[in-house]
């Protein structure tokens, strides 16, 4: 599981996160110390996506024989969203034998007590493949939502390892935060 909960004595701290982890996923995992972050996101810790999460709560309930509260009825909503990223018309990936890629500026974390994103800005690397043609790219990601804090803006890092050993990195920017889809041109040939 890779849910945390942390400050659970007040209902305002409550916070489900999870933890750190690697700046790579997939094949590319053990290279994660030499691989650069995007820019702007040095600072920002590499975490794990979350698993599922469903929840709903009631406030001030009183259940006792005096309140007369027969039913309580919760209707659990999904805390953690999944979208697809999708890099089209990419070139140059004849020769990759591993990819992986990372999405800056994301929340890191809920806060369960009063259902709200926490503020702080978090990078979630995740796993992507090409598909058999070699002119696409595509992963799943799942995260508990955009930062709400400098909200707007996203960096995506694409990192590949060649057959010959060498690394590749590209950064996609001005990714909004309605935008999760990435079209365009990548030229794994930029340093």
């Amino acid at each position: 599981m890779t849910h945390r909960i942390q400050n659970k004595e007040r209902m305002e701290t409550f916070e489900v996160t999870t933890g750190n982890t690697r700046s790579l996923r997939g094949a590319l995992t053990t290279r994660s110390e030499t691989a650069p972050l995007a820019r702007g996101a040095e600072e920002e810790r590499s975490v794990m996506e979350p698993e599922a999460l469903w929840s709903d709560h009631a406030e001030r309930l009183d259940i006792g024989p005096a309140s007369g509260v027969r039913r309580i009825v919760l209707t659990p909503k999904p805390r953690v969203n999944t979208c697809t990223v999708e890099v089209r018309n990419v070139e140059n990936l004849r020769h990759v034998s591993a990819l992986s890629a990372s999405l800056t500026g994301m929340a890191g974390g809920w806060l369960a007590g009063i259902d709200e994103l926490t503020t702080e800005k978090v990078t979630i690397p995740f796993e992507v493949h090409a598909n058999e043609e070699k002119t696409q790219l595509s992963g799943n990601l799942t995260f508990f939502g955009h930062c709400p804090k400098e909200t707007g803006t996203h960096k995506l890092m694409i990192y590949a390892l060649m057959s010959d050993g060498s690394t590749y990195y590209f950064e996609a920017t001005s990714l909004s935060t309605t935008q999760l889809t990435v079209h365009g041109r990548m030229g794994l040939q930029m340093s």
